[in-house]
């Protein structure tokens, strides 16, 4: 089973989006990450048949599916409230779908069991889905999704209504459901743990365009423009012009802070590049500077600290900076500051873990 989407464009009201091209193989499982307002949500209604699209096709196993009925599509869909029929018991909402396109009482009753027993909620069967948890709406809602065996599932932020403990369960739970049932999904969140730990491929929506397509660990490592870059909470962001001093050694000077990277691609004019708050690090003078951090070593006083329950964040004014507040914001586990006693208005050096520096051409 495969989705190919070339060249989509939709618009509604003041939004829209253009030239929207994806393609998912197989089982793949796709997440789709993005800030809210983004259009998430509304590529998968494009996708669905809800919203109707400007222009572009949208191909399931190679046939065009742009100009059918949503209900000819072939497509199971979780939308964020999970809409529930609340006048049915959990089996019979599962098995809604197959009874009104009349499948036959004997592969109504085995569908039903089996997704009862995939999802583990066989004891559920006949419970009012008044009286279901979050995490058991979400189970009856997506084996009701499959049980048509659609050729497509899209999923609207799934675990949106459902607490933190609960979420992270159903994260387990499903990646096994996910593994036996052979169908390719999409799945829309801006959470990031939640992307990162369920996603085969993730894609980047922002302003309306899909920004980067990747595994996730490239992503996460290796945004491909400061737009993506931002939304994954990379901050540090520098701009200047680029002076080469060895093969494949570059610096740049913004706001009098002298920064050194490596390209392996050739460089010129102004760029900019990014660092994330945790690859920052505090220099102990009682220890020697790592390689990875020797060339970008900056001494400077602690303008600001926000303390959360596991981290905490630090902004630093380095010495010889003409900024007018701060330049680096660091991020650590919240032990490291009575590790190395800090505290406003402290000295303190710091140093950029050079590999991780991310540049990109203006």
């Amino acid at each position: 089973m495969s989705l190919e989407i070339k060249n989509l464009s939709y618009a509604v009201d003041q939004f829209q989006f253009s030239e929207i091209n994806l393609t998912i193989t197989d089982e793949t499982y796709f997440i789709l990450l993005g800030p809210t307002g983004s259009g998430k949500s509304s590529l998968l209604k494009c996708i669905l048949g809800i919203n109707q699209i400007k222009t572009g096709e949208i191909f399931i196993d190679g046939k065009s599916i742009a100009n059918l009925t949503v209900e000819k599509r072939n497509i199971g869909y979780l939308p964020q409230n999970c809409a529930l029929f609340p006048h049915l018991d959990v089996q019979e909402n599962i098995n809604f779908g197959m009874r009104i396109r009349n499948y036959p009482e004997t592969k109504i009753k085995e569908r039903t069991g089996q997704l009862l027993s995939l999802f583990n909620i066989e004891h559920l069967a006949n419970r009012s889905t008044r009286n279901l948890s979050g995490g058991e709406k979400q189970k009856v809602s997506l084996a009701r999704a499959l049980a048509t065996r659609p050729a497509l599932l899209l999923l609207d932020e799934p675990f949106s209504a459902v607490d933190e403990g609960t979420k992270k369960r159903l994260w387990f739970d499903l990646k096994k459901v996910f593994k036996t049932v052979k169908v390719p999904v999409i799945h829309v969140t801006h959470n990031f743990e939640e992307a990162y730990s369920m996603a085969e491929q993730i894609g980047i929506m922002v302003d309306g365009s899909l920004r980067q397509i990747a595994d996730a660990q490239t992503l996460f490592e290796r945004p491909a423009t400061k737009k993506v870059a931002w939304f994954l909470n990379y901050r540090n962001f520098f701009s200047g012009e680029v002076k080469e001093e060895n093969a494949g050694i570059y610096t740049i000077n913004s706001h009098g802070i002298n920064i050194v990277f490596t390209s392996k691609t050739e460089l010129s004019g102004k760029i900019s590049l990014c660092i994330r708050p945790q690859d920052i690090k505090i220099i102990n003078p009682a220890y020697p500077v790592k390689a990875e951090l020797a060339d970008n070593v900056y001494e400077g006083i602690i303008r600001d600290m926000i303390l959360y329950p596991e981290s905490a964040i630090v902004f630093v004014k380095v010495d010889g900076s003409s900024s007018d507040d701060y330049d680096f914001e660091l991020k650590f586990p919240l032990y490291i500051l009575s590790r190395h006693n800090l505290h406003e208005q402290k000295r303190i050096k710091i140093a950029l873990w050079q590999p991780n520096i991310i540049v990109f051409k203006d």
